[in-house]
């Protein structure tokens, strides 16, 4: 008993302490009440926020842009309720040069699923959460959002599926203004079709005078035909493929489409019998207006196919050329750069034989200058004559060269023919014959050249061996002509001056001239500057500059070579 009381007492000590514990406490954390509560709403925020963060990047959402004048422009948008494996992207827009977007196709097309999407992405975009779409999309920020979609009718309240969609139809109607984003799927639907268009007729016209904006679906002829009369509306279908009786779920803006009632029930099996009843239970009216229809959405999905065969088309092409032009520049680079070693080899020759011809010039004229000449002068002076002969061009020679030849005949010339190169004085041998054009792409030692059949000669059979002390020998003559150290091309035009320039240019390279001038006057400036750009692409040309005051100004152009 005592143990028990004991037991007891120490109960009623321990809630006691636990008692004054908790009163302790709630004493501490009444002090910090306001603290507290502002901690947990900046953590119901931040929890918010990256609930929204979190969601955002499971969707693959991009940041749309927002405004406030009721512009919407969806790109490739995804709803962010159907598997993203399964989802076709769907592009809409409105709120630019129309208000209201009266969208129509067949059943099962996405009419609806497009309809909702573009209210979901508006308010998401609301909300700050990112939207499953491409980049550029942009939504617009609305005070109200009217949506009426599916069948609210009502038990309880006596409410058949058209009272309840003309309840929701009026409560819209008494609310919408420029700031409401409308969404009604069916409007008008329920009913007798003639009233029910004409309802829908009105209803979208008082919409519009509010300025509000909106999507609508709907499958009445008449309604379609009010959207191509009234503006601030504009038509737009969900493509069908009539070749698979399958929904593309694409939009086309502009036009709108057929509601293929009879095609989708031939896909979900109903009785082929009774299909072809109902053929023939449509107006001619009705018939002229869908297969009208029907066929635009045919060839406008064929028309889509060749555009994009042939963007591929173009695309490829557009590739080659690219590789093409990447070939032919290569090639004139390396043109250009076997033309400049020819020049630079060219000049090599001519300065080597000039500075031979000054030596022998020299020295026979040491031995002129002396007051008595022996006959070993003569005999010095004779031999240094021999080289400047060796020197020149040797006409007796190449006669006697073109003596052991003949003219080419057409049908003797093949791949390995040796032949007598008459411009240069040399032997090559033919690589190829291009008989259509008649030329011949010969090889000369290390060098390839493009010759007529006129410019070469074939050797005898007799004289098949070229001989090797002449088979790489080039001989050119020296006579060059006086030095010009400037042109003249006032009064020439633009192509005739370039091409004086040109042929000037390349002269003095072979002169070993440092610095040249070139006259082109002042005038209209247009001479002055072709000839500046011109200097500016030639890669023997190392700078030039205009005139100063006294050496001609703006009238002359100095050039300084490589």
């Amino acid at each position: 008993l005592e143990l028990n009381n004991e037991f007891i007492s120490l109960e009623i000590d321990e809630k006691e302490e636990i008692e004054a514990i908790l009163k302790s406490l709630s004493s501490r954390i009444g002090a910090l009440n306001e603290a507290v509560c502002a901690d947990q709403e900046v953590l119901y925020t931040l929890d918010g926020l990256y609930s929204i963060a979190e969601y955002s990047y499971s969707i693959k959402g991009v940041k749309p842009k927002i405004n406030s004048r009721g512009y919407i422009d969806i790109i490739n948008g995804r709803h962010p309720l159907i598997d993203n494996k399964k989802v076709v992207p769907v592009s809409i827009a409105l709120g630019d040069d129309y208000s209201f977007l009266l969208l129509s196709g067949a059943n099962t097309g996405g009419k609806t699923v497009t309809l909702k999407m573009v209210g979901l992405f508006c308010l998401m975009a609301a909300c700050g959460i990112y939207l499953p779409a491409s980049e550029g999309t942009q939504v617009s920020v609305f005070d109200k959002i009217f949506c009426d979609v599916g069948d609210s009718q009502s038990i309880e309240e006596s409410l058949s599926t058209f009272s309840s969609h003309i309840a929701s139809v009026s409560h819209i109607c008494d609310c919408a203004d420029d700031k409401s984003l409308v969404l009604i799927d069916e409007l008008g639907g329920g009913t007798n079709p003639d009233e029910g268009q004409a309802i829908a007729k009105a209803v979208v016209k008082h919409l519009i005078d509010c300025r509000a904006k909106g999507i609508v679906t709907t499958h009445f002829t008449p309604l379609k035909e009010f959207a191509y009369e009234e503006k601030g509306i504009e038509n737009a279908s969900m493509e069908f493929d009539s070749a698979t009786l399958k929904p593309l779920y694409k939009i086309k803006t502009g036009s709108p489409g057929a509601s293929n009632a009879l095609s989708i029930a031939r896909r979900l099996n109903l009785n082929p019998a009774i299909i072809e009843t109902a053929k023939g239970y449509l107006s001619d009216s009705a018939r002229s207006f869908e297969n009208i229809i029907q066929h635009a959405e045919e060839r406008s999905v064929e028309a889509e196919k060749k555009l994009r065969q042939a963007e591929v088309a173009e695309s490829e092409w557009i590739k080659k050329v690219a590789e093409v032009n990447q070939k032919i520049d290569y090639l004139n680079k390396e043109k250009e750069k076997l033309a400049q070693s020819a020049r630079s080899r060219s000049r090599q020759i001519i300065l080597e034989h000039t500075a031979r011809a000054d030596e022998i010039l020299s020295a026979i004229e040491e031995i002129f200058a002396k007051k008595e000449l022996t006959a070993q002068d003569l005999i010095t002076a004779r031999t240094l004559k021999n080289k400047i002969s060796d020197i020149a061009f040797d006409e007796e020679n190449y006669e006697k060269k073109t003596t052991e030849c003949r003219t080419a005949q057409k049908n003797e010339i093949i791949a390995g023919t040796d032949v007598y190169i008459k411009k240069i004085d040399s032997r090559g041998k033919v690589l190829f014959y291009n008989k259509a054009k008649d030329e011949l792409e010969i090889q000369c030692g290390s060098l390839k050249m493009h010759l007529k059949t006129d410019d070469v000669l074939i050797y005898d059979k007799a004289d098949t061996k070229p001989n090797k002390k002449q088979q790489v020998k080039v001989i050119r003559n020296l006579k060059t002509g006086p030095i010009a150290l400037e042109i003249n091309v006032i009064g020439l035009n633009v192509p005739e001056a370039l091409q004086e320039v040109c042929q000037f240019l390349d002269k003095a390279v072979t002169d070993n001239l440092d610095e040249v001038k070139i006259i082109h006057g002042s005038g209209t400036g247009k001479l002055r500057t072709a000839i500046a750009e011109y200097l500016k692409k030639n890669k023997c040309v190392d700078s030039f500059r205009l005139g100063k005051y006294g050496e001609g100004e703006s009238g002359v152009t100095f050039v300084k070579l490589k």
